[in-house]
């Protein structure tokens, strides 16, 4: 018995889209850096408020600059806002927030956008055009104007608003790419042999078009994520946005921005909350940038 021919030694290992385009995307070091950036910040953001109470309140420790204070006989690495409260734990704690309002924002915008986009897509004629001149008309809408006026009028300044006046507007640009997306591929020859076996409409947008468009929604989506924070630091700094006895780093930096006045400048209140709400969206930003070059086939390389 022979055994099996051993193979040559230039043959190649055959790779999915998705192994491929993980491989493009750890080569790319800005992205593999900021990919480990955010995993660090979020395991942080989860453990540091279990350890350190950031709503203790220590009147006599107020305002209290970064080091070792006297007072209170403790080590306050970020210092302490108006109320005595450690600054280092609030900051990871307002990362929880604004971190999950920048998640179920764009998982809300993306699931509508995606069903949207796909239904005109794969429907077309004259109710691709009719939805998509309402994408249109929505476009032509000032954004953080509706944004506003929902929270004015909804009162209520919980998490759930937010979710939903974010979230609600931002699926326009989902809903265009993942159209595009499934207006070349509904003609392909793998969806023509799934009409041909009798599957129904449903089952071949979700089966076998909808996996198809997930790598550019999956880019978009990394990128929306900063821009929905960057809203909601927005908001929570124009008193619309979250509202204590939550915090988040936008409701951080506009009470350290009240802090500061000619005759006392503190500092750390406004600069800590800033330096993490900005690395945050710079790490977003890059690790949007290069899982779009990883997996936009126009931009690969060998």
């Amino acid at each position: 018995m022979t055994a099996a021919p051993a193979p040559p030694p230039d043959a190649v290992e055959g790779r999915s889209l998705w192994q491929d385009g993980l491989r493009r995307l750890l080569r790319n070091r800005a992205a593999a850096a900021s990919a480990m950036f955010l995993l660090v910040l979020v395991a942080a953001c989860v453990a540091v408020p279990f350890f350190v109470d950031h709503k203790t309140r220590r009147t006599a420790a107020k305002f209290e600059a970064p080091g070792y204070s006297e007072k209170t006989r403790m080590f306050h690495v970020f210092g302490t806002d108006d109320l005595g409260r450690d600054l280092f734990a609030r900051c990871f704690y307002g990362g929880r927030i604004s971190l999950l309002i920048g998640v179920v924002a764009t998982l809300v915008a993306v699931a509508i956008g995606t069903v949207y986009g796909s239904l005109a897509g794969y429907v077309g004629g004259w109710t691709d055009a009719v939805m998509m001149r309402i994408v249109d008309v929505l476009y032509g809408v000032p954004y953080m104007l509706i944004v506003l006026l929902i929270m004015v009028a909804v009162g209520e300044r919980g998490l759930v608003p937010i979710f939903a006046a974010l979230g609600l507007f931002q699926w326009l640009t989902t809903a265009r790419i993942v159209r595009g997306q499934v207006l070349s591929f509904k003609n392909r020859e793998f969806v023509q042999a799934a009409r041909t076996i009798g599957s129904s409409g449903g089952r071949i947008v979700f089966r076998h078009l909808l996996p198809n468009t997930m790598g550019p929604v999956i880019v978009y989506s990394t990128l929306m994520v900063p821009s929905v924070i960057l809203q909601e630091a927005f908001l929570s700094y124009l008193g619309l946005g979250v509202q204590e006895p939550h915090t988040s780093w936008g409701l951080l930096a506009s009470e350290g921005a009240r802090a500061i006045n000619p005759i006392e400048t503190y500092w750390w209140l406004l600069t800590f909350p800033a330096l993490f709400l900005a690395s945050t969206l710079l790490a977003l930003n890059f690790l949007g940038d290069g899982l779009r070059d990883a997996f936009d086939p126009k931009g690969r390389r060998a």
